[in-house]
């Protein structure tokens, strides 16, 4: 079986005075290019059935927007245990959260953990901006038997960055 995992950074957010790092919104800007990467992954055919964001505002509210671009809008998990988690900690977030088998899961995150994670999958580097999403197709048959998530068990699919399909991805 193949399943998907889709790998992204939370959008542009606003730094407002007083407003605690957790609690930061997202700005204008960020809200429309959420938008729009939400869209791309629709018109791609990328179906999450399952979306796991982390519990931060931002964070959710990038997922919240990616979800209502879905005609059939994919379960929304805020996990207080994404906020700037690792990227060693996002495979036992994921196998913790989906105990049932799921061809499609969007993890959304923040950098440095996410931006690690997906250059540690991809088979080239590339920059990590906001909304930055990546997506990994794994043979497997449950998120469970996956021991590690690193580049020889996984194959980069579509990278999306600042809401641009990048069309380049694996060219020499």
């Amino acid at each position: 079986m193949s399943c998907r995992l889709i790998l992204m950074r939370h959008s542009h957010a606003a730094s407002p005075a007083g407003v605690r790092d957790f609690d930061r919104p997202l700005t204008a800007d960020g809200e429309r290019l959420a938008e729009t990467t939400g869209r791309l992954l629709r018109d791609l055919g990328e179906h999450p059935n399952t979306i796991l964001a982390s519990a931060a505002r931002r964070t959710s509210d990038t997922a919240e927007i990616v979800c209502r671009q879905f005609p059939d809008p994919p379960v929304l998990e805020r996990c207080q245990e994404l906020y700037q988690a690792p990227a060693r900690q996002w495979l036992p977030v994921l196998q913790q959260r989906i105990t049932h088998p799921d061809g499609c899961v969007l993890m959304v995150g923040h950098n440095p953990g996410v931006g690690m994670l997906m250059r540690r999958l991809a088979p080239e580097r590339f920059p990590v901006p906001p909304a930055t999403t990546a997506v990994f197709q794994m043979e497997t048959e449950s998120w469970d038997e996956l021991d590690i998530l690193a580049a020889d068990t996984c194959e980069l699919v579509h990278l999306i960055v600042n809401g641009v399909l990048q069309t380049d991805i694996g060219d020499d």
